[in-house]
């Protein structure tokens, strides 16, 4: 990808931390977080119906694929830290799912539903619903609060960085 190509998709996604400068490098990841299997029982406490999911899977998808300006001259002490910056990028987004697995499991843990006059079935139905939405929004937080952390890698000088770890 060529590097004006590059900083206006970054730009799009705005990725550029305020910066306002060109995008040699950067990583394109998705992650999602999808429901595979839940299990529910239920009890009756007098005339009203707990139900309580007994087992929950959730699977968590996450994909990255690192870009780099084709004018960085591949093989160059340039185009070497541009890439090790990237993967410092990667390492932020991997260990955010590593956080998100364990943040959805917490709060996945006190999901339950209580009624009187209603199924089973269309407790059950609203639980999963529920358990899909609290999954996709803890995700999608574990993964906004990195942002911080890309923001700190990039600093206010990242050019200036990479120039300066080649000319040492």
């Amino acid at each position: 990808m060529r590097l004006r190509a590059l900083t206006q998709l970054a730009r799009k996604r705005q990725l550029d931390y305020g910066r306002g400068a060109e995008i040699w490098g950067m990583v394109d990841a998705q992650a999602t977080a999808r429901i595979t299997d839940v299990q529910f029982a239920g009890t009756l406490i007098g005339h009203e119906l707990c139900v309580y999911p007994t087992n929950i899977v959730v699977e968590l998808q996450g994909q990255q694929v690192i870009r780099v300006a084709r004018e960085s001259q591949p093989g160059s002490c340039w185009d070497k830290l541009i890439i090790a910056r990237e993967q410092q990028h990667a390492a932020i987004n991997g260990a955010a799912m590593t956080e998100a697995a364990a943040a959805i499991r917490d709060r996945l843990a006190t999901v339950s539903q209580s009624a009187v006059d209603r199924s089973f079935a269309a407790m059950r139905e609203e639980l999963t619903q529920e358990i899909s939405l609290v999954a996709d929004q803890q995700l999608a937080a574990t993964l906004d609060q990195g942002k911080v952390r890309h923001a700190a890698i990039e600093g206010r000088r990242p050019v200036y960085d990479v120039v300066h770890g080649c000319l040492r």
